[in-house]
């Protein structure tokens, strides 16, 4: 699946869509790795499983690698997030 791809099948309603271009030093994120993240003032509800089941709908084959809620008390940008990987062949 070309980047292109993936960020349509994503569609709208992400914030920030990366595909990783390299390796991290620490060895977690691998090149390809697909990061997302949602802003938020209010959660109404939103939680980064929810963000986790939202990826597993459009890519049911996704490992995830990491999630979580970056908490930034105003004016700083708080917002969930999900790193994932697709298999290769996908």
């Amino acid at each position: 699946m070309t980047n292109k791809q993936i960020r349509e099948k994503l569609g709208i309603g992400w914030d920030k869509i990366t595909i990783k271009q390299k390796d991290s030093e620490d060895g977690l994120i691998h090149k390809g790795d697909i990061y997302v993240d949602r802003s938020y003032f209010y959660t109404h509800g939103m939680t980064p499983e929810k963000l986790v089941e939202e990826i597993y709908k459009l890519f049911p084959d996704a490992f995830i690698v990491n999630s979580g809620n970056h908490f930034g008390a105003w004016p700083q940008r708080s917002y969930m997030w999900v790193t994932f990987r697709l298999p290769k062949g996908e």
